[in-house]
């Protein structure tokens, strides 16, 4: 099993978690600081910031081997990279944007640090993109 932490479409919500099965244990849904996240359209990118009061909610999995190498497939794919985060002494991989131009795109901040509310609120309802009121 693999330990990873999902702040986007993976969550529960979101549009690629219909492909959770048995062998995608959801553990719980937590906030880490030190990042910041950003709207590219249909999904997030998270990137690393200098500032621990930038928060992001996550959702912790443990993941079988082949679920971890179809996600990882996907998200290596899509231009992520992983690094380590620590959650509750446990180590999880976490994935992100290897794209560090959305740093300085702060109509595309997502201030709330939460994709699943984020993406009810500006995508599925077909509203405009941008900053948050």
């Amino acid at each position: 099993m693999t330990k990873c932490a999902f702040y986007g479409s993976l969550r529960r919500g979101g549009y690629n978690a219909a492909n959770e099965d048995k062998d995608m244990l959801y553990l719980k849904t937590t906030t880490i600081g030190g990042y910041k996240m950003y709207s590219l359209g249909a999904y997030p990118a998270c990137v690393v910031s200098d500032n621990n009061k930038d928060v992001i909610t996550i959702e912790l999995y443990d993941l079988s081997d082949d679920n971890f190498r179809w996600i990882d497939n996907m998200e290596k794919g899509a231009g992520y990279h992983t690094t380590i985060i620590e959650v509750d002494g446990e180590k999880y991989l976490m994935y992100l944007h290897d794209v560090d131009s959305w740093k300085d795109r702060e109509d595309r901040l997502v201030t709330t640090g939460n994709w699943i509310e984020y993406e009810s609120k500006y995508i599925r309802n077909d509203r405009t993109l941008g900053a948050e009121s």
